[in-house]
């Protein structure tokens, strides 16, 4: 298993996921790499910029955050996520096994060794973790088929807003590869793109497994300042006190 997490998203000119949350003010990074060690992945790739030196300087080896940390750096900005792991897992001589993708700059109390185990079970190509809740930060007015407001919605949930016999979830930003999931990710025609525009529709494509595993637990992407800023000290203690690493 070959878990690797991307982390070359900024905020103006400094990495969004070493911004500081809680009250011990650690960066938003530091939570990912402890929930990950409190899961029994000890060994972990961050994908950076070139011109970032702040995560590589913070986690230096991971000795000190009971992990073995090493680097690789994005060479072409406008790399979409599908093509930076395949370069990774080539350049790492990795692409012979699973992996773990998770993005930098979520933070969330998932159980990731259910993910891996949920993956295996399924016998799935790749396996998304979904969010069982998730309110869109939006005033939305319900349109009838008539053309017609018949309510307004506050702050709504997913399954508000796009009712149906299928539940909606949204992603989490986490993913479990199998061997021939990461087989896809190397051909050249899949470099470059989105993984869930585009990598995870094309496996869908040719037929192979698809899973999602539902958390139901506390889950935010802290890629804007309103999110970063609607984080309270005292949630992230909360939520965040069994972590052993």
């Amino acid at each position: 298993m070959q878990p690797l997490v991307v982390a070359n998203g900024y905020d103006k000119s400094y990495p969004k996921q070493m911004l500081p949350i809680g009250k011990q003010q650690r960066p938003i990074l530091e939570y990912t790499v402890r929930l990950l060690c409190h899961h029994g992945i000890k060994r972990i790739t961050f994908v950076t910029r070139p011109d970032d030196a702040s995560i590589r300087h913070h986690f230096a080896t991971g000795k000190e955050f009971g992990v073995e940390a090493d680097y690789h750096e994005q060479r072409n900005p406008e790399q979409g996520t599908a093509g930076i792991v395949a370069e990774v897992l080539e350049e790492t001589d990795s692409a012979r096994g699973d992996a773990l993708l998770y993005y930098g700059d979520i933070l969330t109390d998932m159980n990731v060794r259910g993910l891996l185990k949920n993956h295996k079970k399924k016998d799935a190509t790749v396996s998304l973790a979904v969010a069982a809740k998730y309110s869109l930060d939006a005033v939305v007015p319900m349109v009838g088929r008539s053309g017609l407001v018949s309510k307004v919605l506050v702050n709504p949930e997913l399954n508000e807003v796009l009712p149906g016999h299928h539940k909606q979830h949204a992603t989490v930003g986490v993913f479990a590869l199998s061997k021939n999931a990461v087989g896809l990710l190397l051909r050249t025609d899949e470099r470059g793109q989105d993984m869930m525009r585009d990598f995870i529709p094309r496996v869908i494509s040719t037929r192979k497994k698809v899973a999602a595993y539902v958390h139901p637990g506390f889950w935010t992407d802290v890629g804007t300042p309103e999110k970063y800023a609607s984080l309270s000290d005292d949630l992230v203690e909360k939520t965040f006190a069994f972590l052993d690493c």
